[in-house]
């Protein structure tokens, strides 16, 4: 008696196959939406990428582009000029101090002691390379997906633009 698998009536030799088809088709197709066999890359966090931002300084060789609102961003990243990032979710902007110290000025006083735990990383790609800085506004847990590509084009996956969880104190 041959058993028999009961999901669409196929045998189970039949089921195996079809799924390694449905796997390979799946494997094609990411492979055809992501060409070019990037490396991923990661944030390290870095106590000297907080105070750039936090002393309102302007790194001259980084083009800077920020996420979510624009009065508001949650994420302001700096990409350096020998790359090109894919800004698909991310706005340009011609950085200022003074533009850096009205972000900050408002995550100061909305966040309250959560200020402080907001740390910037620094952007590096998968071989070691450091390719931006990153600086969270409003949630310090915020991250990005990077991925740098060998033509040195970078993808960063934007954060979630959820608000960031309030530290009470107790008397």
């Amino acid at each position: 008696m041959k058993m028999r698998l009961n999901l669409f009536n196929l045998s189970y030799r039949k089921f195996i196959m079809v799924l390694a088809l449905c796997g390979l088709v799946f494997a094609d197709g990411c492979a055809a939406t992501n060409p070019g066999s990037g490396t991923y890359g990661r944030l390290n966090r870095n106590r000297e990428v907080s105070q750039i931002f936090r002393s309102y300084e302007i790194l001259p060789d980084h083009r800077y582009y920020y996420s979510g609102s624009d009065a508001y961003p949650s994420v302001v990243i700096g990409i350096h000029k020998d790359y090109t990032l894919v800004a698909k979710f991310w706005k340009p902007v011609d950085i200022t101090p003074g533009i850096l110290q009205s972000w900050l000025g408002w995550s100061r006083e909305s966040l309250g002691l959560y200020y402080y735990k907001i740390e910037g990383s620094y952007i590096v790609g998968g071989k070691g390379q450091q390719v931006g800085v990153w600086f969270p506004y409003r949630n310090h847990e915020a991250w990005g997906l990077v991925t740098v590509y060998p033509d040195n084009t970078v993808n960063i996956k934007t954060p979630s633009h959820d608000e960031p969880r309030r530290i009470r104190v107790r008397d």
